[in-house]
């Protein structure tokens, strides 16, 4: 199996040199720095224990041109049996994508770094390396392959993410009444090998970013590529080349592209593009989608913390009425779905000029003493779906501001519910989204409100301090008489 799969990835290197030459250099860097080792006869011949031969395939990502990553395709099978069939894949040990992205939004300076080949800095152990043996000919198809082994973790087995992020974490640990500050960032403000975080002061991002350094560097590890909204950090980091990624058309803003979120260093603000791989037809609405296409366009725009819901939530209605109408996953939707569908094309288009603020706070500080902060979570529902959203608010003196901190969207059943119990539905997550919130951020919540929204008015709202609701009898009788219940003939108060 892994003999086949080498002559077609020989064949294919014939077919593309400069794709044979980039992967010629990738094999002789992972030799000089040891990451492969080839096998002589002798040595392949005298092991008695167990083995098992790799395919291996060159992976290219559209948002990195240049860049070019080996997979050692350990889910490859042979007679129903693969190298990931006999691996555990472990616990998930990685920290939740928009907690490390709401976490980047507590404090003013923002700091963010990537391990360098974080899974290759994991060795593994001397008997097990013959588990991960792959053949290789530099790419000249006449030539008889070598046996290689690989003596570090690879990109394809099962286990790598859980052990890599053990070994990261327990390298950290060592640590943690040295530098706790810098341990938090790494275990909690680490997506897999991209380090986000915030602090509130220069001098504190400067000291955070050479402790996570330091910190790294004894477990073997380099952290690199260091990005900031402060010149300073930059600068102390020596880091410039790798700062300057040019990820941006002609004329556009320097924005960098940190965990898949577009954000602009010199303002400070997450930004947003409208997908380049979709079709032009099909984004100025020339060409009528197929179900396929539309379900590939929502899936492209990238919002994992839910700065688009109210943009995309319009989409996944129009996608579920596309679903009702049975039309097939190839076909053009009707008229009716195309005139909304192009409705939506006209909201799209502005997204471009949407900024959000990175940062929660721009006027306020951070002092829990003199800054309250209190979290508003507003729910609201209708017969095509329930939402909650998130709000935080900061008072200082007479120094007022507000931030969006986060949303939910679904669509309702295909199978009817009534609004009622829709709504329920939504104060469900919002309750959810509450926890998370509290959970997720260092930031110290006073107060906490919940609110449902009813015909775009705010109706009412119970306010919690703690774990302890204090709503008084004034105020439960205000609240009750603001609420409006429908029945036969149209509203009336209760």
């Amino acid at each position: 199996m892994a003999l086949k799969r080498h002559e077609c990835l020989a064949k294919r290197l014939v077919r593309e040199p400069e794709l044979a030459r980039v992967l010629q250099e990738k094999i002789a860097d992972y030799k000089a720095k040891g990451y492969i080792r080839k096998l002589s006869k002798q040595e392949e011949a005298m092991h008695k224990g167990r083995s098992w031969y790799l395919p291996i395939f060159p992976v290219v990502n559209l948002n990195k041109p240049g860049k070019l990553r080996m997979v050692w395709d350990a889910a490859a099978k042979v007679g129903r049996v693969s190298l990931n069939s006999f691996l555990l894949k472990g616990p998930d040990q990685v920290t939740p994508l928009p907690n490390v992205l709401q976490r980047f939004r507590e404090y003013r300076i923002a700091v963010s770094g990537d391990i360098r080949e974080m899974f290759h800095q994991v060795q593994i152990n001397n008997e097990d390396q013959h588990s991960q043996r792959f053949l290789w000919n530099d790419g000249i198809l006449s030539d008889t392959p070598t046996v290689y082994i690989m003596q570090v973790m690879t990109f394809g087995a099962s286990c790598s993410p859980s052990s890599a992020q053990y070994v990261k974490n327990l390298n950290a640990g060592r640590f943690k009444n040295q530098f706790p500050e810098a341990v938090e960032a790494i275990c909690n403000g680490t997506y897999v090998d991209d380090m986000l975080y915030s602090v509130e002061s220069e001098e504190e991002a400067v000291k955070l970013a050479q402790d996570v350094r330091f910190i790294h560097a004894e477990g073997g590890f380099e952290i690199r590529g260091w990005l900031s909204n402060s010149k300073k950090v930059i600068d102390v980091m020596g880091d410039h080349s790798s700062s300057q990624k040019d990820l941006n058309k002609p004329g556009e803003l320097a924005t960098e592209k940190v965990l898949g979120m577009w954000w602009d260093t010199v303002s400070d603000t997450f930004t947003f593009k409208i997908p380049q791989r979709c079709k032009h037809e099909l984004l100025s609405g020339q060409e009528a989608p197929t179900k396929r296409e539309v379900l590939r366009i929502l899936m492209s725009v990238y919002d994992p913390i839910g700065l688009l819901a109210n943009v995309l939530m319009f989409l996944k209605v129009l996608l579920q009425d596309i679903w009702r109408s049975n039309v097939g996953w190839d076909e053009p939707i009707a008229d009716q779905q195309l005139e909304k569908w192009r409705t939506w094309l006209s909201v799209l288009h502005n997204v471009e000029t949407v900024s959000v603020p990175r940062c929660y706070r721009t006027m306020t500080t951070s002092s829990a003493k003199s800054n309250e902060i209190q979290l508003h979570v507003f729910v609201d529902a209708s017969e095509n779906g329930y939402a909650a959203v998130a709000y935080f608010r900061y008072e200082e003196g007479n120094t007022i501001e507000c931030a969006f901190v986060t949303a939910k969207t679904r669509v309702a059943p295909l199978k009817y519910v009534s609004i009622p119990r829709l709504e329920l539905q939504a104060a469900v997550i919002g309750t959810r989204l509450a926890k998370a919130i509290g959970e997720t951020h260092r930031i110290a919540v006073q107060k906490r409100f919940f609110g449902l929204i009813r015909e775009m008015f705010f109706v009412g709202c119970v306010r919690i301090t703690g774990n302890t609701a204090s709503t008084s009898a004034p105020e439960l009788a205000k609240f009750w008489k603001t609420v409006n219940f429908r029945n036969g003939s149209g509203f009336r108060q209760k």
